[in-house]
């Protein structure tokens, strides 16, 4: 989900970090806003980045994008 930026912010970052999955726009933060923040101690519910083996294992949680670290465990995963 991108948060409150704009149409051509989000698809720049998208298309410069290699993001090929659907991006949520919600450049009004409606959908982000709609959450009931009380729940998530001094972080907000995004970004959640998770990687699940072909086993159903997770190998990797992140709450920031890091894509150094994802495709590292992804080239490790698809050895």
């Amino acid at each position: 989900m991108n948060y409150e930026e704009s149409f051509d912010v989000a698809y720049g970052f998208a298309s410069e970090s290699g993001i090929e999955s659907p991006v949520l726009l919600d450049s009004e933060g409606t959908y982000y806003n709609s959450y009931d923040m009380s729940r998530f101690q001094a972080y907000a519910p995004f970004p959640q980045h998770i990687i699940v083996d072909a086993d159903g294992l997770i190998q990797y949680t992140n709450r920031q994008y890091d894509a150094d670290a994802m495709f590292d465990v992804l080239d490790t995963l698809v050895e």
